[in-house]
């Protein structure tokens, strides 16, 4: 929620239509995907290897450690 929220304050973000909101969200999840140490892909990759359906949040399915990296990022922000 800390990194979705700190996006949704950003300027520019905000003068976006919702649908364009949701694109770049996805572009930053993906980056931050590839980052994490357990995943190393986008989010869209990830699912596809562990059978995950497309309307699912990836997130739920990563480890404890994975989880705790992804805290570790979305914080720095």
């Amino acid at each position: 929620m800390k990194f979705t929220n700190a996006i949704a304050k950003l300027p520019f973000v905000k003068s976006l239509e919702g649908k364009e909101q949701g694109r770049l969200y996805a572009k930053y999840t993906n980056r931050v995907y590839v980052n994490l140490q357990d995943v190393e892909m986008e989010a869209k990759e990830y699912k596809a290897k562990h059978g995950i359906a497309k309307k699912e949040i990836a997130k739920h399915y990563i480890k404890k450690d994975g989880l705790l990296n992804l805290e570790e990022i979305e914080n720095g922000l």
